[in-house]
């Protein structure tokens, strides 16, 4: 079937606002057309292939951009938001992660992109 496109899917993804580019650890940094509330910086995770599966992470961007503006969460905060995400966990260091197989792996994306929001938007709306 011609549907009388010239373009490719990477350029239909950029259009909607994705970027993906490797990076030299074999992991790949994608940033979302989503930013962070009050600054407008773009929210992105890294993905790498782990044995069979894959590791979706923000590497920890989320909190340590959110401390950059000053706006840091108590223990009982980042308990709050531990209650609130499916399927994505946010490690004790800070990395909101996700780990999962080939197929479920841009669900997996959406959902650590979905996370970061979460833990953005709580961090704004609570702050005094």
């Amino acid at each position: 079937m011609t549907t009388g496109c010239s373009c490719g899917c990477n350029e239909v993804l950029a259009d909607l606002g994705y970027v993906c580019s490797a990076n030299p650890d074999g992991s790949f940094r994608v940033w979302s057309p989503f930013c962070y509330p009050g600054d407008g910086e773009r929210i992105g995770v890294f993905v790498k292939q782990r044995g069979d599966g894959w590791e979706i992470t923000d590497r920890a961007d989320t909190l340590m951009h959110l401390s950059s503006r000053g706006m840091d969460l108590s223990a009982e905060d980042m308990e709050c938001v531990r209650a609130r995400l499916l399927h994505v966990t946010l490690e004790a260091g800070g990395a909101l992660t996700c780990v999962c197989d080939r197929a479920n792996r841009g669900r997996s994306v959406s959902r650590v992109i979905a996370a970061a929001l979460t833990v953005s938007h709580f961090a704004f709306w609570t702050q005094p």
